[in-house]
């Protein structure tokens, strides 16, 4: 698997929320299958998996809701922020396609 690492707390170690996750403005499929089945970049698949993680379906919609006005109103500003030109930030714009559908 890929995409995988562990943090370090108070507590012991811990899987990481999110690691070596990058946007990419072309294709539409990920690198690990969804399901067994499924590679698809698709929300709808994905809140229908989440109850395999303990996740009910209202959460994970509610959430990725969420995550899409943070994703949209902020990525923008940050790879500004970070000093990415703005020709790298208009090569970049598809891969966040979903946040304005």
């Amino acid at each position: 698997l890929r995409n995988h690492a562990f943090i370090f707390t108070e507590n012991g170690w811990r899987l990481s929320p999110l690691y070596d996750v990058n946007p990419v403005p072309y294709g539409d499929e990920l690198s690990l299958n969804v399901d067994e089945a499924d590679n698809s970049i698709n929300i709808d698949l994905a809140i229908e998996t989440a109850v395999r993680f303990g996740i009910s379906r209202t959460d994970a919609t509610n959430d990725a809701k969420d995550i899409l006005v943070i994703v949209r109103e902020n990525w923008e500003k940050l790879a500004t922020a970070y000093g990415l030109s703005r020709r790298l930030i208009e090569e970049m714009r598809p891969a966040f396609r979903a946040c304005y559908g």
